[in-house]
């Protein structure tokens, strides 16, 4: 009969090692799974709709999916994408908000599948990671799972990440990180690398991170008591210099190689005091009018609010919960690191260049020194700041929750799971206090059926796509991964807000088809009136001018997001006339769109044929 074999020592210290190897990964992947359903249940209904429906009001974020069309399209053509130029005529080749590593990350599912999905899935997977690494640093400061992972989905539930509903936007997975990092390097300064590392994917996330986040984490973390010490000022010069490295050359030279154009609109937009506008302070503490069940007190806590300013949004609450938590938490938090005073600097930095207070205006603020320092003065939006003071807040709610566990194991009687209980329950109860909107705001994304005709067309066709002008542009733009034809319709830059868009100064397009608006086809329809019927000698020219510089199509849409709702609309029927007065009836037209040929327009018999 033979022996069964005894199990030798070597087998049972592997059985060993991987018993805590699973018991070490279990809380990450508990953690992973708590943050993908709070992810779901936040931006429901989107997870049905993730190929032909993006995230939020329509508006930025199609022009995100445009970018994610251009920069995959780029990068699997071997050309680099990530320029600053504002402007590409006739490529179609506008670059919305350059998040290098994000877009870069979106290439393989826009290639697989098409960048609506792409901007979805970025936009979900940085809710997740934001969670994620809010864990990591509040287990690394608290020791506790539980705590770890209520403080987590505090921060995934937190304010902007509900309103701006953008892939590059709510990219501050990094953020937390970059804090942990910095932790683990003032204990061990051979650590610069992850501190390097983080601080790098902060930048590339989002150029505007590099100038909100990296300064003030890096100033608040550096270990100046040890600037005599030769190993940490190494340290300290790897890290910031390596980091500093990374960003110049991730940013530096597309802005070098752009137009002047382009500079002088991020010179013009940054010289913009409207751009810079402050926060209500009451806002801080007046959630969403729009949330589900809280919205009505909310709504009433905000009337007589500056109206510019009022939490109508409210992208600025910062949780009356979370609030109370961090009041409890912030005594230990101050021991811990130094998240008192980088969310106190943050906190005014995010109040803006004055104190706005119940509507007025009550004294200056240090936001607007800023107007005087360069590339500093490229920070538009205040606001932005919140994400930092946000993760302060968590590390201090964190705390808080701590002693909230203290107490509830204190209970006489109370059962073993009363802490877990308590952290849970004031974790939900802070995630349904930010609670935005439920459900969330979609923007349809598919093309009408006639872009598979358009696309048919031959390659380079540029096609000018009407009513344009504003964000039009960006629901056009949003289609053109559909087509890959380039348009007119690029929202090139101006020298200052009240020039007209230079591309549109071509006499058949400038304040007519393709906006910014159409205020010149009253003075052309009584031109005709007043000529017999003949049109315009100057619109004539115009369109030769697009025909030569080989536009060969005109498309107006029935049914547009920002135009009018149906061609009973009387902007349509103006349009339309306008467009059959200088080219004649429709080449092709079905319920969503009638397509007008310029003269010699490229594969017309295809457009018929379909």
């Amino acid at each position: 009969m033979p022996v069964a074999a005894t199990p030798s020592a070597g087998d049972a210290r592997r059985g060993r090692a991987v018993g805590a190897g699973v018991h070490r990964a279990l809380p990450h992947a508990l953690a992973l799974a708590v943050y993908a359903a709070l992810t779901v249940w936040l931006t429901w209904p989107v997870s049905r709709h993730l190929g032909d429906h993006a995230l939020g009001i329509p508006g930025d974020n199609l022009g995100g999916v445009h970018t994610l069309s251009w920069v995959a399209g780029e990068v699997t053509s071997g050309r680099y994408p990530w320029s600053m130029e504002m402007a590409a005529w006739p490529g179609g080749g506008v670059v919305f908000h350059p998040s290098p590593l994000m877009e870069l990350l979106s290439v393989p599912v826009t290639a697989a599948w098409n960048p609506v999905a792409a901007f979805n899935l970025l936009t979900l997977a940085s809710f997740i990671a934001c969670g994620y690494t809010a864990f990591l640093l509040c287990r690394h400061l608290t020791g506790s799972v539980p705590v770890a992972l209520g403080a987590g989905a505090l921060f995934t539930a937190s304010g902007p990440h509900q309103f701006d509903l953008l892939f590059n936007t709510n990219a501050v997975w990094a953020l937390p990180w970059l804090c942990l990092a910095c932790l683990r390097w003032r204990r061990r300064p051979e650590r610069w690398w992850e501190v390097a590392l983080a601080a790098s994917c902060l930048a590339l996330s989002n150029f505007y991170f590099a100038g909100y986040y990296l300064p003030l984490v890096f100033a608040a973390f550096i270990p100046w008591p040890r600037w005599r010490d030769v190993t940490w000022v190494a340290s300290t010069v790897a890290a910031v210099a390596t980091t500093l490295f990374v960003t110049v050359i991730a940013y530096v030279p597309p802005l070098l190689a752009a137009s002047d154009a382009t500079r002088g609109q991020l010179e013009a937009t940054a010289a913009l005091t409207t751009s810079r506008p402050p926060t209500e302070l009451l806002s801080l503490v007046i959630g969403s009018p729009q949330h589900p069940r809280l919205g009505g007190m909310f709504a009433g806590w905000a009337e007589g609010l500056d109206p510019t300013q009022a939490p109508l949004q409210g992208s600025a609450y910062l949780g009356l919960v979370v609030l109370v938590l961090a009041a409890l938490g912030a005594v230990r938090a101050w021991r811990s690191g130094p998240w008192v005073l980088l969310g106190g600097t943050a906190l005014v930095l995010m109040l803006g260049p004055e104190l706005l207070v119940a509507g007025h205006r009550v004294m200056p603020l240090p936001y607007a020194l800023l107007d005087h320092v360069p590339v500093l003065n490229f920070l538009r939006a205040p606001s932005r700041f919140y994400y930092l003071v946000s993760i302060c807040l968590i590390v201090m709610a964190a705390f808080g929750l701590v002693r909230a566990a203290g107490w509830a194991a204190r209970v006489p009687r109370a059962a073993r799971l009363a802490p877990v209980a308590a952290v849970a329950v004031l974790a939900a109860g802070g995630v349904y206090d930010q609670l935005f909107r439920a459900p969330v705001p979609l923007t349809p994304v598919a093309p009408p059926a006639a872009y598979a005709r358009l696309a048919a067309l031959p390659a380079g066709t540029v096609l000018v796509e009407a009513p344009g002008g504003g964000f039009n542009d960006y629901q056009w733009l949003a289609y053109q991964y559909a087509t890959g034809k380039p348009l007119v319709n690029d929202p090139s830059p101006r020298t200052t807000f009240t020039e007209p868009i230079p591309l549109y100064q071509n006499p058949f397009l400038r304040f007519t088809v393709a906006g910014p608006d159409s205020h010149e086809i009253p003075t052309d329809e009584a031109y005709a009136q007043a000529h017999g019927g003949r049109t315009d000698p100057a619109r004539v020219a115009g369109v030769r001018q697009l025909g030569r510089q080989g536009v060969g199509y005109v498309v107006l849409h029935a049914h547009t997001i920002f135009g009018w709702a149906s061609p009973a609309d009387p902007g349509y029927v103006q349009q339309r006339r306008y467009l059959e007065r200088y080219l004649g009836p429709p080449a092709y037209e079905d319920a969503d769109v009638a397509v007008f040929a310029l003269p010699g327009a490229p594969g017309l018999a295809t457009l018929r044929a379909g």
